[in-house]
């Protein structure tokens, strides 16, 4: 809308509230504004709504298409708490849903692709669980949780974002309620996410559905051996310690996880 337009919309409805008093005398504006020949001189009674509906009708509709909105991601995520993580003890902040019991940190973490058309990218989940407790690392890197996405059991790239009056995809809310709640309550505790963590390692970073769980290598088994001393149990810890250094290739790697395990568990 131009200053002219504005100018004039203000003028016709300032006139139409001060007075219900007008002469069918016109007085034109600015010639190209939307209210030529509106504006009028106040002399003889006529209905408002009359007078209000005259100016809609010859008011132009404005020249661009309607999109349709899509679902927010705040929007999604609020849903997906609402009906499915909510129930079993998530809580939300922003978009992210957690829950900590038994030592543990559970998570699963919704956002959208880093590219692509922000009016339409998908939703994309992040899985987490990891091990609390421990004190700061000193090290650059401590194996302490396992992790993965959920979008790629269905080899998807992300789950799409629909229209907003349509439901959410079906595939996202089945695969949040079903694989994603699975992957995090898994573990019910420590000495349990201690034999998931050895189980992901044995079965080459994968578990069920997932076909990559992360980290790679030996840091599954790294993890092991930290929620077994987390646990209270030493000799457990130093057991799969010892499967770590025997398997790892990198010295610096088996270096940091020793002093690491050795704050732990003595």
């Amino acid at each position: 809308m131009t200053r002219a337009d504005r100018t004039a919309v203000v003028g016709l409805l300032a006139g139409a509230v001060s007075l219900i008093s007008v002469h069918a005398h016109t007085v034109p504006l600015t010639r190209g504004s939307p209210a030529d020949d509106m504006l009028v001189l106040w002399h003889d009674p006529i209905d408002l709504g009359t007078w209000v509906t005259t100016v809609a009708r010859n008011w132009p509709a404005p020249n661009i298409s309607w999109v349709p909105g899509r679902w927010s991601l705040p929007r999604a995520v609020n849903r997906l708490h609402r009906d499915v993580l909510a129930p079993i003890g998530f809580e939300r902040h922003g978009n992210s849903c957690t829950r900590t019991d038994n030592g543990l940190l559970r998570e699963m973490r919704f956002y959208t692709p880093r590219w692509g058309d922000p009016a339409t990218k998908g939703i994309q989940v992040f899985l987490s669980v990891r091990i609390m407790g421990l004190p700061e690392p000193l090290v650059e890197f401590r194996r302490e949780a396992l992790w993965t996405h959920l979008e790629p059991i269905r080899q998807l790239d992300e789950y799409p974002r629909p229209a907003s009056e349509e439901p959410l995809p079906t595939e996202l809310v089945d695969d949040v309620a079903g694989p994603g709640v699975a992957f995090l309550r898994h573990a019910v505790e420590l000495q349990g996410f201690s034999r998931w963590a050895a189980e992901v390692h044995a079965q080459q970073g994968s578990w069920g559905p997932f076909r990559q769980v992360y980290p790679g290598g030996t840091a599954p088994l790294q993890a092991a051996a930290f929620a077994a001393a987390m646990a209270g149990d030493k000799a457990l810890a130093h057991r799969i310690a010892g499967a770590v250094i025997t398997q790892e290739g990198n010295p610096r790697e088996v270096r940091d996880f020793r002093s690491e395990l050795e704050r732990v568990a003595p």
